[in-house]
This record gives structure tokens, sequence and C-alpha cells, in this order.
């Protein structure tokens, strides 16, 4: 489990979800480099896999126990030589988990993220709606609540129902659970929200709580926009996606499954005064909704790493893994043009193309994905030429099979 001899790092992914499995495919495709993924599970996602290691961790998100498996084999092995050491995270609580290791590793181990300050400025939900506000970005209308006590027995908002609720500290939230929890929760009625803030308060939650404005319009009123900043917070490049359907199971709520590559030079410009202000480095990922009342794109939120559907990225003819590289590895990128954001016409998607369409109510749209899978633009990034066992091959047939009965059971077609 060592990696090529000709190999000039060595890439850690903490997490062994989908946008896992895709950026290790852009290490694997772009270097040859094979990198090790750390999770708690030997998921499908990695099972059998011939791109990447796996490597166990009974709690990746937990910092000192995430320390004793960096700094055991076989990466006390690969440490001793003082090749770059890249580690990066696929959920908010890994990427929290690395950066409260800044200082601990060894200096070879990189972790191209921000402090813990500029990350809770950035991914708290209270704080990116008041920068948003600073900066006079679009924005949901928000109101907080909090709940390190009891909540109160008022709960009227300056704005109509249904509400939108949210946590504002998501590594919180999946510390807690109750019957019916989800990522995000949907209220219709005062009374429905006093009671579920009050489920909240009992399950154990006590951070703030983010009541919004909903937005009005199915996924495909979603988008995507993935930036890399560089180590002086300057946006060197930058990828629009259009949601074309989400997850809806009640634990995924919210996480893209297909999105088509544009381009909308406006909003990142918008992008670039958060992440500047942010003094932010590394990806950052916006959620981003078109609002039909009046076709503003409202910022919902800032995640501090590359989303599940990283992919996207790789359709779009750029290669995820590549800005890492070059600024932390091969120190080239102070030498490349200021921005990217061009990209290829492709259509990402990790379901079925035939359940994708089904979903797609604009027939506009449906006619644009048509198009771009008549012509080869479909990029699924679970299907992979590179993976030759059949055991594999097995699993992901059986997953695909999986997302026709969950989406038919939880999401009814609408417009």
């Amino acid at each position: 489990m060592t990696p090529p001899n000709d190999a000039p790092f060595t890439a850690v992914i903490v997490g062994g979800d989908v946008g896992a499995y895709s950026l290790a495919r852009a290490f694997y495709e772009q270097y040859g480099v094979r990198a090790y993924l750390i999770s708690e599970h030997d998921t499908w996602i990695v099972r059998y896999s011939k791109i990447l290691h796996h490597v166990r961790c009974p709690a990746p998100a937990e910092p000192d126990v995430l320390y004793e498996t960096l700094t055991s084999e076989p990466f006390a092995g690969i440490a001793r030589d003082g090749r770059p050491i890249l580690v990066m995270g696929s959920a908010d609580r890994t990427v929290q988990a690395i950066i409260s290791l800044h200082g601990k590793l060894p200096d070879n181990y990189i972790g191209p993220y921000v402090d813990q300050e500029r990350f809770d400025r950035g991914t708290m939900k209270q704080n990116f709606s008041e920068l948003c506000q600073k900066l006079g970005i679009d924005h949901p209308a928000t109101q907080i609540l909090d709940l390190s006590q009891e909540p109160p027995a008022d709960l009227s908002v300056p704005f109509d129902y249904p509400v939108m609720v949210k946590p504002g500290n998501v590594t919180a939230w999946k510390k807690i659970d109750f019957p019916g929890r989800k990522k995000v929760h949907e209220v219709s009625s005062e009374t429905e929200l006093r009671e579920l803030t009050a489920t909240m308060y009992r399950a154990g939650y006590r951070e703030n709580v983010i009541l919004q404005d909903k937005v009005p319009g199915n996924d495909q009123g979603m988008r995507t926009l993935t930036c890399y900043c560089d180590k002086n917070s300057d946006v060197r490049f930058a990828s629009w996606g259009v949601t074309l359907l989400e997850e809806h199971t009640p634990g995924a709520i919210g996480n893209p499954v297909a999105m088509v590559t544009s381009h909308h030079p406006e909003v990142v410009e918008q992008s670039r005064l958060i992440l500047k202000e942010l003094g932010w480095v590394g990806y950052a990922n916006f959620d981003v909704k078109k609002d039909p009342r009046d076709g503003s794109m409202k910022f919902f939120e800032l995640n501090p790493r590359l989303g599940r559907s990283n992919f996207y990225i790789t359709g779009g003819g750029h290669n995820a893994a590549s800005w890492y590289v070059d600024e932390y590895v091969f120190d080239t990128l102070k030498d490349q043009a200021e921005l990217v954001q061009d990209q290829l016409e492709s259509c990402f998607t990790v379901i079925p193309q035939k359940l994708l369409l089904h979903y797609i109510t604009d027939p506009s749209m449906k006619a644009w994905v048509k198009g771009i899978f008549k012509r080869g633009g479909g990029r699924n990034p679970l299907w992979n030429r590179a993976e030759t066992d059949p055991r594999r091959w097995a699993l992901i047939a059986i997953a695909q099979a999986n997302y026709v009965k969950k989406f038919f059971k939880y999401y009814k077609v609408t417009e």
C-alpha cells in the first residue's frame, strides 16, 4: 500500500461517499495516484475499487482518532520520505477535524483549509446570513432562533408560511436524533414551528436555528457554484452548475444527484466578494437558488469543501484535484491565468438517465438534457472503466435500482 515511486505526493481523503470517490478518481486520472480513503465503514462506493486504497478509522470526524490513523501505518511510513501528503475531507465534520490538526501533524501533511475562526464565519448559517447582508448579496429573508434555552411561546416570523427550518450548526445537528429528523424541515404554520423547535430542544440541540422564507420552485431552481481560492484568497477557478434533481430521502435531502454545467459570471463576482471578505483558501461550494418572484439568484450557504457532486467539474473539462496539486505540491498556480470559469457542457448524474428525465418537468430543460445525453455528454463518477472487479459493478447495479425505488417512494413529480 505504498504510492508509485515516481508519485511526487500522496493524497488522503477522509470520507467514503460519492464525493470522496469522485475526488479519488480525479487524482487517479490526472496523476496516476491511488488516493487513500479513510472512513469508518467499507461502503459499497469504495468497495473493490482499483483506483484507491481504503483505510478504516473508527471515528474519522474525531480529531484525536483521526490523528492516530494519520500517524499510524501506512501513513507513518509514507511520511518518513518527506513527500507532501494532501489531507482532504468530504464532509464538514471531517474538514473540521483536519483543521483542528493543523500544527500537530508533521510538516509534510497539508490540510488545504482555513482556520477554525474563518470556517465558523463562513459556514455557520447565522454568520453567512449576516455576511450576505453586509455585502449586499441576495439571500433569503432570515430570522435566527436561539435554542440554547427552551423556545418561546411566541414564534412569529416576518415572512409568510411555509417557512424553511435549518440547523445553524450542522455538526451539532448530526449528533442528535428524533423521529422524522431531516437535513431541512418545512413547516406550514406557527403551530408546526412551535412543535418542531420543541422537539429539537428535547432531543438535545442547543445551537441556533435558521428560519427562512421559502424560495418557490422545485429542484430545477437550484444552482451550485464551486470556487477555488488561492493562498491570497483570490478566486482562481469557478464552476457553475444548474441542478436538475436532488435527493429526497429524509437524511440526504438537498444533495444534488444531477446537474448540467453552465456559466454565470455575475454570481461568480458575488462569490468573490464573499470569499475575499472571509479570507478564504481552498474550495468553497455555494448553494444558490433562482427566485422566480424576481429572477434573482439567492445565496443559501457556503460549504467549506468540494461537494458530493464535484464530478460535475470533471465533466466540465477540469480536474478538481489539479488546483490543490498546482498550489501545494508544484507551486505553479501563481504562474497561471487569474480566473478560469469556462467549461464544457455536460450532465453529471449518479442516477439512471431515464429516471432523471422522468423528474425534469421543464420542457426546455428536458430537451437540453436529452441533447447532452445524445451527444455523449452524460457523466457518472461511478461508471469508471478503470474499475474491473465484477463484484463492484454488481454493487453499482444494485445501487442504481435502489435509486429508482427511493425516488418513487419519497418524491412525486411536481411542476
